[in-house]
């Protein structure tokens, strides 16, 4: 299963529920598996650091 799949989107996200009361956590693997790192990357980050902020000196 690649984490591009549908299949392993609904693995991980089997306890999910739009209402956060009764919603689980993510399976581990969302949070472990070094292939869905480069995912959320890629899906929630800015594409350029110039959208980014710079930190106050």
């Amino acid at each position: 299963m690649t984490p591009d799949s549908t299949a392993a989107f609904d693995h991980i996200s089997a306890g999910y529920d739009p209402d956060p009361a009764l919603s689980m956590s993510l399976h581990a693997d969302a949070y472990t598996d070094p292939r869905w790192h480069e995912i959320d990357q890629r899906d929630t980050m800015p594409a350029s650091s110039s959208s980014t902020r710079k930190p106050p000196d």
